[in-house]
C-alpha cells in the first residue's frame, strides 16, 4: 500500500496552487481526410521514420497559442499560420493528445471516425478543435522587454515585439519563448501566467565575440541520381526585404513562399533562385526551418553547386539556434565526416540535444550509439532510455533493438574492487563517488525500523550486490548547473524560500530531467554515472557491508543526519551539513528525495542479485525523505515513488557509477 498521508498533502497542494485555473473542456468538431491536399505527399513537406516509411499529416485547426500533441506516433508538430498546427504522425497511429494552456488534455480517438480509423502514408487529414467560449478562458497581462532591441523574439511559435519590447495578453498556463539575433547568445525558456498576478520578464542577449571563418577543406563526393534542375549558380541571391512579395509578412510566412517557390505549388512556379532568396531572407530574421533547408539544398545541389560545407555552416546556424531537425542534421554531418572531420563525439553532442527535444530520428541514433558505444562509452542504461523514447513514437528500429536489449543485463556496470574513492571535476566543480563495496543484506521492513515500516516495505528479503560507486551528497546546483548550462525553469527553479546556492541539492528535477543531466555528464566525462538501483541505493543508505543496523542513514538520532519536516524550516539546506553514515555518505536521510532508476512495483520474498526492479510500470522509485516530511519518511528502508515528469521542490538526484 503506497503511503496515503503523503499523498493526500501533495494533492492539497497541488489543488491549492492550481485554484486559480480555469481548466475547462476542448471539444472534437470533425475530423476527416482531405483528399486533395498533398501535404503529407510534397517532398518539402513529406516525412519518413527510420524505416523508410511515410508519414500522414494531420493538420489541427484550433484558436490558441501554446498548443502541444502527444501519443506515440507523433513524429513532429509545427505550427503554420493563425490557429493552424501540423502534425506529422506515423502510418497506423490512432490516438492522439491535445495540451493546451487553461484546458484539460484532450484525447482523440481517429477509430471513432469512420472515414479516418488510422493516419495511412502520405494522406493528409484535417482536425477541427472547438474551444469553449467564456469566462473559463482566463488571460494575463505579459511584459517583456529585451536587448538588443531589433532581436527576434517568438513566443509560443509566434514573431512578436518591437522595438525591444512585447506587451499583450495571454492564455493563463505555461508559455515558450525565444530571443534571437545574429552576433549574439541565444536565449530560450519557459514561463508560467497566473491569473491573479500580471508577469514582466526583461532579457539581454550576449553579444558573441567576433571569429575570423575557418575555411572548410574536408570534401566529400557521393553519386547522387538528381532530377533536372535549373541552372546552377555558385553564388548567393543578392537579399532585399523591399521585395513586395514579402512585405508585412513574418519569417515563416516568407520561408513557406520560399517553399512554394522550391516545389512549384502555392501558384508558384518552380525557381530555385528565388526559394534560396527567400529562405535565405526568412533565416536572416531568425527562422530555425528556413536555415535548415538552405543547408538540404546545398548538400543536394538544389539550384547551386553542392556544397556540404556551406550545408554544415547552416544546419550548424540552425542547431545552435535550437531547431531539433538542423541539430540532428548535424550530428549526421560529423557522424559521416560530411563537411567536417569525422567526430563521433560531436555527433553524440548534437543528437543528444535533438533527441532531449523529442526529434525520435535522433533518439533512436542516441539510444543506438550508447548501445554500441559509438562516440559514447557504451551505456545499456542510456541506450535503453532513448530507445523507449523513440519507441514510444512508434519507431519500429527502436522497438527492434529494444528487443535485442530485453535478454541483456542492464544492471550498472559493477566498478573494479579498488576500494578506492573517485573525484571527478566539470567545468571546475568537482564531486566524489564513494567506493561501495559489495556484498549481502536484508533489504526492507528490519526489526530496527519496527511498527513505522509500510507494508509496501514487505516482505524484507536478501539482496547480494557487486561492488559501486555512490556519490557522496546529492548532486549540487553548482554541479548541475556545470553540466546543463542552467538552473531549472518549472516554477520558478531554484529560489530563496527553497534554498538556493552552489552548495544546496538541485531539486524540481524529473527522473527525465535526471537522465538528460547524466547523458550531458556522461559525454563530458566519458564515464557511465547513472541513477542508483532501489538497492543499491537502500545498502548505500544502510552503511553497506559497515552497517550498524541503524533506522535512519548512520543514526538512530534522526536530527543528526537528517533535514526533516522538525528542524528545516521548511527548505533545504547545504550538503555535508549533517553527519555522515557509516560509509561517509551525507544526506541519504532528509533534505530532499533522491530518485532511483527502477520502476517501482511490489517487493518479493525471494533472495535476488543486482535487481533493478520491475521490468516496467507508471511510478519510477526515489528514496530518503526530505526536509518536508517527517522522520517517518527519512527511515533507510522507506521507499515512495512519482510519475516520471513530476518535479517538486523536494525531489533531486544522487548519482552511481
Amino acid at each position: 500500500m503506497k503511503n496515503q498521508s503523503l499523498h493526500i498533502l501533495l494533492l492539497l497542494a497541488a489543488l491549492l496552487c492550481c485554484q486559480s485555473l480555469a481548466a475547462q473542456e476542448l471539444s472534437v468538431k470533425s475530423l476527416e481526410y482531405v483528399p486533395n491536399d498533398a501535404a503529407a505527399a510534397s517532398y518539402e513537406t513529406q516525412m519518413q521514420d527510420v524505416n523508410g516509411n511515410f508519414a500522414g499529416v494531420v493538420k489541427v485547426h484550433i484558436a490558441l497559442d501554446g498548443v502541444q500533441f502527444e501519443g506515440g506516433g507523433v513524429l513532429k508538430q509545427e505550427k503554420r499560420g493563425m490557429g493552424e498546427y501540423w502534425v506529422w504522425m506515423a502510418q497506423g497511429s490512432n490516438r492522439l493528445k491535445v495540451r493546451a494552456p487553461g484546458f484539460l488534455p484532450l484525447e482523440v480517438n481517429f477509430r471513432a471516425y469512420e472515414e479516418v480509423k488510422i493516419v495511412k502514408p502520405k494522406l493528409t487529414y484535417k482536425l477541427v478543435i472547438t474551444v469553449p467560449k467564456g469566462e473559463g478562458v482566463q488571460k494575463q497581462k505579459f511584459t517583456l522587454r529585451y536587448t538588443p532591441a531589433d532581436a527576434t523574439v517568438i513566443i509560443d511559435d509566434q514573431v512578436v515585439g518591437k522595438n525591444g519590447v512585447y506587451e499583450g495578453e495571454l492564455l493563463v498556463g505555461e508559455h515558450s519563448y525565444s530571443i534571437a539575433k545574429e552576433g549574439y547568445g541565444v536565449d530560450k525558456g519557459t514561463f508560467s501566467l497566473l491569473s491573479s498576478t500580471p508577469k514582466r520578464l526583461s532579457v539581454e542577449l550576449e553579444k558573441l565575440q567576433e571569429t575570423t571563418p575557418t575555411a572548410q577543406t574536408t570534401t566529400v563526393s557521393t553519386p547522387v541520381a538528381q532530377p533536372t534542375q535549373p541552372a546552377v549558380s555558385n553564388s548567393q541571391p543578392q537579399l532585399s526585404s523591399e521585395n513586395a512579395e514579402i512585405i508585412g509578412k513574418t519569417p515563416e510566412q516568407i520561408r513557406v513562399l520560399g517553399y512554394y517557390y522550391q516545389s512549384g505549388t502555392g501558384g508558384k512556379t518552380q525557381d530555385y533562385a528565388k526559394a534560396l532568396k527567400y529562405y535565405l531572407i526568412a533565416a536572416e530574421r531568425g527562422n530555425t526551418t528556413a536555415m535548415v533547408l538552405i543547408g538540404h539544398m546545398y548538400e543536394m545541389g538544389y539550384g547551386v553547386a553542392k556544397d556540404y560545407s556551406e550545408t554544415v555552416k547552416w544546419y550548424r546556424k540552425a542547431a545552435e539556434l535550437g531547431d531539433a531537425f538542423g541539430q540532428n542534421n548535424l550530428a549526421m554531418m560529423y557522424d559521416n565526416g560530411y563537411g567536417v572531420a569525422k567526430d563521433g563525439a560531436e555527433a553524440v553532442k548534437w543528437l543528444s540535444k535533438a533527441a532531449e527535444q523529442g526529434n525520435a530520428t535522433a533518439q533512436y541514433n542516441l539510444g543506438a550509439f550508447y548501445h554500441s558505444g559509438h562516440g559514447v562509452s557504451k551505456d545499456l542504461t542510456q541506450a535503453k532510455y532513448w530507445l523507449e523514447k523513440a519507441a514510444a513514437q512508434g519507431n519500429e528500429m527502436a522497438k527492434n533493438k529494444l528487443k535485442e536489449l530485453s535478454g541483456s543485463d542492464n544492471a550498472a556496470t559493477p566498478a573494479p574492487a579498488t576500494g578506492t574513492n573517485k573525484t571527478f571535476t566539470v567545468k571546475g566543480v568537482s564531486f566524489t563517488m564513494v567506493y561501495v563495496e559489495g556484498g549481502t543484506f536484508t533489504m526492507g521492513a528490519t526489526s530496527e525500523q519496527g511498527s513505522d515500516a509500510y507494508d509496501n516495505e514487505k516482505p524484507s528479503h536478501s539482496v547480494t550486490l557487486s561492488s559501486y560507486y555512490m556519490g557522496e551528497t546529492e548532486v549540487t546546483q553548482a554541479l548541475w548547473q556545470a553540466v546543463m548550462g542552467s538552473t531549472p525553469s518549472y516554477n520558478g527553479g531554484w529560489t530563496s524560500e527553497y534554498g538556493v546556492g552552489n552548495n544546496y541539492p538541485a531539486y524540481r528535477v524529473s527522473w527525465e530531467d535526471c537522465q538528460t543531466f547524466i547523458s550531458r555528464l556522461n559525454s563530458l566525462t566519458g564515464q557511465q554515472f547513472h541513477l542508483p538501483t532501489e538497492a543499491q541505493w537502500e545498502y548505500a543508505a544502510r552503511g553497506g557491508n559497515k552497517s550498524r543496523g541503524y533506522k535512519y542513514s548512520g543514526s538512530n538520532d534522526v536530527g543528526s543526519v537528517a533535514w526533516y519536516t522538525d528542524n528545516s524550516g521548511s527548505k533545504t539546506h547545504p550538503v555535508k551539513t549533517k553527519s555522515p553514515n557509516e560509509l561517509g555518505l551525507y544526506d541519504m536521510s532528509g533534505n530532499v528525495w533522491e530518485w532511483c532508476s527502477d520502476w517501482y512495483g511490489s517487493y518479493s520474498g525471494g533472495s535476488q542479485t543486482n535487481p533493478t526492479g520491475a521490468s516496467s510500470g507508471s511510478y519510477r522509485v526515489n528514496r530518503g525523505g526530505s526536509w518536508l516530511n517527517s522522520a517517518r519518511y527519512c527511515r533507510s528502508s522507506n521507499r515512495f515513488d512519482y510519475t516520471p515528469s513530476l518535479r517538486y521542490g523536494s525531489l533531486g538526484l544522487r548519482l552511481s557509477l
